[in-house]
């Protein structure tokens, strides 16, 4: 199986029980339940990466080269290589093969092979502090049971991290150099695209957070 079958297999897996189980009970779907949805479990993932990062930070670096190279021999891009390689079943639960993502992004952006960097510091401080609160609002979002005030705190410091640690990377990226390693196209798929969208999303669900403590109770959500 290629990386991307299995990790669109994954956020499947994970969106799909969430909001399978609020249509199950609700019998509807709401829009910003569904976007926010995807979203935490996208962050899980990358969660499940960034552990990855940490505890493979000393080998992110002597990766860089060879996904460049099988870039360069596909005619590709590094992350479209890395994407088609065809996975073994002790592939799936290796840490090393994982942390390799982001020696596939220090192509892109070599932060992340510097443990003194921003970006790289962002991303260990998201694994490490993210992950249990992001499971609590994904399964609380399909199935209320944490008090609403409750579950917006949660959220308004949640989604102001993911905000700011945003804006602070995407900053470093340009006023630390890094965009004159990188072809147009490549950064703005890698900044603008994927950290906007990223932005947008958690600006999204800090608005939720906050109506969630107006209004004591889960109807923004469509409850």
């Amino acid at each position: 199986m290629p990386v991307w079958a299995l990790l669109t297999t994954f956020l499947l897996v994970v969106a799909g029980a969430a909001i399978g189980f609020r249509y199950s009970t609700e019998g509807s779907f709401d829009t910003l339940h569904v976007i926010l949805t995807i979203f935490l479990a996208v962050n899980v993932l990358v969660c499940l990466w960034q552990w990855c990062l940490f505890l493979r930070r000393d080998y992110i670096g002597t990766r860089v080269d060879h996904w460049r190279t099988q870039g360069e021999v596909m005619g590709a891009s590094a992350s479209k290589a890395f994407m088609n390689t065809r996975l073994s079943i002790s592939q799936i639960f290796s840490v090393t093969f994982w942390s390799e993502i982001y020696s596939v992004y220090s192509v892109t952006d070599p932060a992340y092979t510097d443990k003194t960097s921003c970006g790289f510091n962002t991303d260990i401080w998201n694994g490490f502090w993210t992950f249990i609160p992001t499971v609590l609002l994904l399964v609380t979002f399909a199935s209320p049971f944490i008090p609403p005030f409750v579950t917006g705190v949660i959220g308004i410091a949640l989604f102001h991290q993911w905000i700011f640690g945003t804006v602070m990377y995407s900053a470093s990226f340009y006023v630390g150099g890094h965009y004159k390693s990188v072809s147009a196209s490549d950064a703005f798929l890698f900044i603008w695209v994927i950290n906007g969208s990223w932005i947008l999303c958690a600006v999204l669900g800090f608005y939720v957070s906050i109506r969630l403590i107006l209004d004591q109770n889960y109807g923004i959500l469509g409850f």
